[in-house]
């Protein structure tokens, strides 16, 4: 099952945040990706994100309030 949040990137089509990679999407912005590896975010690092969401569940109001705190901070510390 896809989960419903969806992100995008110019020139590109909209993709389910379930199939993200979070290393390569976030590479410009240190921040976040320090944040990441250090488990500071509900989404924990794994194999990949479609394994954590998998085994951990992490969808409905959980998984956007997950991926708002760290568009949050992406704005905050990369945002352009």
């Amino acid at each position: 099952m896809k989960n419903l949040i969806y992100y995008w990137q110019k020139g590109f089509s909209p993709k389910s945040v379930s199939d993200l990679n979070f290393n390569k999407f976030f590479d410009e912005c240190p921040a976040v990706l320090n944040k990441f590896e250090h488990g500071e975010y509900d989404i924990k690092p794994s194999k990949g994100l479609k394994a954590f969401f998998g085994k951990e569940g992490l969808s409905g109001l959980k998984l956007e309030m997950a991926v708002n705190e760290i568009i949050q901070d992406y704005e905050e510390n990369c945002g352009k």
